[in-house]
């Protein structure tokens, strides 16, 4: 019985000094190219709204 406790005692504290693998992260530049600029999805917003405004003025959902 003390042997087995021996051994598990040892297995854990070499796994507990075990060397830690590092992560090696490699940083790649990336052009960054200047935004647009524009509207962006304001247009589709608005059609959106607008549409909903047509379909409440005739009616509504129901039929």
């Amino acid at each position: 019985m003390n042997a087995i406790l021996l051994i598990v005692g040892v297995a854990a504290l070499l796994w507990l000094v075990r060397p830690v693998r590092r992560t090696r992260m490699i940083l790649v530049p990336v052009e960054v190219s200047e935004a647009r600029g524009g509207l962006g999805c304001l247009p589709l917003l608005l059609l959106l709204a607008a549409a909903l405004v047509v379909v409440l003025v005739n009616g509504g959902f129901a039929r």
